[in-house]
């Protein structure tokens, strides 16, 4: 009897108990386009619109505590407009209700208006790679992707719109899956158009191991016929007068989407270089000094257009072509001093040099993709063919003689590539195919002492393998690439090389998803030398020098292992590096006839070791905003027994970005980058300080676009300033760059806007060889 009675309490108070619990909510907030809103509050109301209770949530998902007297759930996101819900207590399981999905639409902010007390980082780690997100934040405003990559941590933006990874010379850029192969297509490309930009510094077995960064761009699909037209002018004063014209047309008609660029451009450069140099061997030396004026004139026209056409929504057939006709004229100055071995005579030797270029590049694609809930398949077939023409014209005033050079050569590049991916319950995998093709056809028309025809073909293929598994917050990832090259290079029909490579590319990483999120990884990578490395061909530097290509020249193979780490707005990783035959310039003195010169050429350095520590943080207070990227790198070089640096030698390159808003539609940036002296390889590289500074109007509801852009403000850049030693040779550069100017540029839209995949090219890494 007693049992039962303890048991029926028990019952009642657990009845209780269940009664008193506190209802709960629960649901998913995503935007027009169903994906997850990645930050978000949620508050509960009451009647007359007090607050009861709230919180953040992030990943598009929220659960919290339901006050007995909220009436109403407010849910808001910057960029959004805020949604209210009246509840439904009969959507309910157990003490949870669920209100299921909330679509909130998007409210374009200006930056003046945004007031944030708890900033999200800018930057948010996602295994070894680091993701921005731009749609629905600040720099969805930015312009174009050249103005959203200058605010991106980790990304130098030159003058001229180059783009590179503070550390990561050779840098893979892809649009929603391809390579971009010319920065014109990134310059047409808008920032409300992104959806995305992850920076990958150390690459899966997916990508080719002959890059060491990769810059992954994701853009915003339409859900509507469209027609978008940006028209853009720049011009830029410096010591010469640059300017840049373009007229981009995005659309959408049913199924098909079209895009087409234009562009042409005409940019000038004046810089002043002052040179010395002494060369010795065993029994002799050579001592040379030289100040020259270098003025140079690079026009560029640009076409492109591509079609695709989506049989479904997530199916698409591509077509693409490209031309691109570039001249170029370089004038140089040059007044040279030789000293002899005894310091007593002095020779001067005044050149003159004229040099032109002309270059016309075609570049049909085809592809066609398809995304599943869970796959994704990309088929893409490539031809590049470039025709190169150029010309030098050398007059040595002093020794009444000239030199002419006229060089022509002509690329064929073929490509076929496949990539496939799927996510089962239990696993993620990946799997690519490619095959390439290069011919490389030169011919000297009138040479520097001999008139060699090279030639060079190279036969190429690689598949790979990835495997990705989660378990909780632990994540696992392998992948092996393998790469296979057959190169034959030829002079005069006589062959100088015939070699095949065979290389295998590991890559390891496990990650932690918390509150801290870390990775550590290895991969190994190869960096091949270009084809005017390996080609023999003698180029007139000056009356005492020429440089030639190295045809045993090796490919230096990496090893990579590296620690990344994230809390909060700081995130750094740190990476060790060991290079095998890495690739460096070398000079020798050689006489002919009497005569002594400088032979430019390329060797093997057989070891090299480097340490990386790469950190980066965001920061903001009222409608100022900013980060700092801070990189220390050291190395450790040896050569023929002599060492040129060690790990005591400490790089710093430090950038730093502050930008706010001025008025309505207004804003200004203030970018500052320094980098002090340091070593690299042969070469010590003296410390540069850059400081510029970027304004920005929009006017007529943000149709058009003024930009003011001030580069290297105090003249402070030192871009070509350094000193190489060598075991035989020592030579001292010092450049006064023309790397100071005003641009001012005017951007017109028309329509609404949506990016496409203008870049569809399976050849990258083959044609950045040449």
């Amino acid at each position: 009897m007693r049992r039962t009675f303890f048991f029926i309490m028990a019952f009642c108070l657990g009845i209780l108990y269940v009664n008193a619990q506190a209802l709960r909510i629960s649901g998913r907030v995503v935007d027009s386009l169903e994906h997850p809103i990645e930050v978000f509050d949620v508050r509960a109301l009451r009647a007359d619109s007090s607050m009861l209770a709230g919180g953040a949530f992030f990943e598009g998902s929220f659960e919290m505590e339901l006050p007995e007297e909220a009436a109403l759930i407010k849910v808001s996101s910057l960029g959004y407009v805020p949604a209210y819900l009246s509840l439904d207590l009969g959507k309910r399981e157990g003490n949870v209700v669920s209100i299921g999905a909330i679509v909130l639409d998007s409210q374009p902010a200006e930056l003046s208006e945004v007031v944030v007390s708890a900033r999200r980082p800018l930057v948010r780690f996602s295994g070894d790679s680091y993701v921005v997100d731009i749609a629905k934040t600040r720099l969805e405003n930015a312009g174009t992707f050249i103005d959203v990559a200058r605010r991106i941590p980790g990304l130098v933006v030159s003058g001229n719109g180059k783009i590179s990874v503070m550390g990561k010379p050779r840098l893979l850029i892809n649009l929603n899956g391809r390579a971009v192969r010319n920065v014109s297509e990134l310059q047409a490309l808008q920032s409300r158009q992104i959806k995305s930009v992850s920076i990958d510094r150390n690459p899966s077995a997916a990508y080719s191991a002959d890059y060491d960064a990769v810059i992954n761009i994701s853009t915003r699909d339409a859900i509507q016929d469209y027609v978008h037209i940006a028209a853009v002018n720049k011009f830029s004063m410096a010591r010469k007068l640059s300017n840049s014209s373009s007229v981009t047309l995005n659309s959408r008609i049913k199924s098909l989407d079209l895009f087409t660029d234009v562009r042409f451009s005409s940019n000038g450069n004046l810089q002043y270089d002052s040179e010395e140099k002494h060369v010795w061997s065993d029994v002799q030396e050579l001592r040379t000094s030289r100040f020259s004026e270098l003025m140079v004139r690079h026009n560029l026209l640009d076409i492109s257009q591509t079609a695709e056409y989506h049989f479904r929504p997530q199916t698409a057939l591509g077509l693409g072509y490209r031309l691109s006709v570039t001249e170029q004229n370089i004038e140089k100055e040059q007044d040279y001093s030789v000293v002899s071995a005894d310091h007593q005579a002095l020779t001067t030797l005044p050149v003159s040099v004229h040099s032109s270029m002309k270059r016309t590049d075609h570049n049909p694609s085809l592809y066609f993709t398809n995304k599943g809930k869970n796959s994704f398949l990309g088929i893409y077939a490539d031809y590049y063919g470039a025709s190169l023409k150029n010309s030098q014209h050398v007059s040595e005033k002093a020794a009444n003689r000239n030199v002419s050079q006229d060089f022509t050569d002509h690329y064929d590049v073929f490509g076929l590539k496949g990539d496939f991916s799927h996510r089962l319950s239990f696993l993620s995998y990946a799997l690519g195919v490619k095959i390439s093709c290069i011919k490389d056809r030169g011919t000297y028309l009138s040479g520097y002492e001999d008139t060699p025809d090279s030639r060079l073909e190279s036969r190429s293929f690689a598949t790979y393998v990835n495997l990705r598994k989660t378990v909780g917050k632990i994540s696992f990832a392998a992948g092996l690439r393998y790469e296979r090259e057959h190169s034959q290079s030829s002079d005069n029909d006589r062959v100088v090389s015939d070699t095949v490579y065979n290389h295998l590319f590991p890559y390891l990483s496990i990650a932690a998803n918390g509150s801290v999120k870390a990775s550590l990884s290895y991969s190994r990578r190869i960096y091949r030398p270009t084809y005017n490395q390996l080609i023999v061909k003698s180029v007139y530097i000056d009356p005492l020098s020429y440089s030639i290509g190295n045809p045993l020249l090796k490919s230096a193979l990496v090893d990579i292992v590296s620690f990344s780490v994230q809390k909060g707005i700081f995130a750094g990783t740190v990476s060790y590096e060991q290079y095998h035959n890495k690739k460096a310039q070398v000079a020798v003195l050689e006489e002919r006839n009497g005569t002594q010169r400088v032979r430019f050429t390329y060797d093997n350095i057989p070891h090299v070791h480097r340490l990386v520590l790469y950190t980066m943080c965001n920061y903001g207070t009222g409608n100022i905003r900013g980060n700092t990227t801070l990189m220390l790198s050291s190395s450790r070089m040896n050569y023929e027994g002599v060492a040129y640096s060690t790990f005591k030698d400490i790089g710093l390159y430090l950038k730093s970005n502050l930008e706010t808003s001025l008025w309505k539609g207004a804003s200004s940036m203030l970018s500052a980058a320094y980098r002090n002296a340091q070593h690299n390889d042969f070469y010590y590289h003296r410390a540069s300080f850059n400081f510029s500074l970027y304004l920005t109007q929009d006017l007529f509801q943000n149709r058009l676009r003024i930009s003011v852009q001030a580069e290297d403000i105090f003249k402070t850049a030192r871009v070509n300033n350094w000193v190489q030693n060598m075991q035989r040779a020592r030579i001292v550069m010092d450049t006064n760059a023309d790397s100071r100017f005003i641009g001012l540029s005017l951007r017109y839209t028309f329509g609404r806007s949506k990016a496409k995949s203008q870049a569809r090219s399976s050849i990258q890494e083959e044609t950045d060889r040449l």
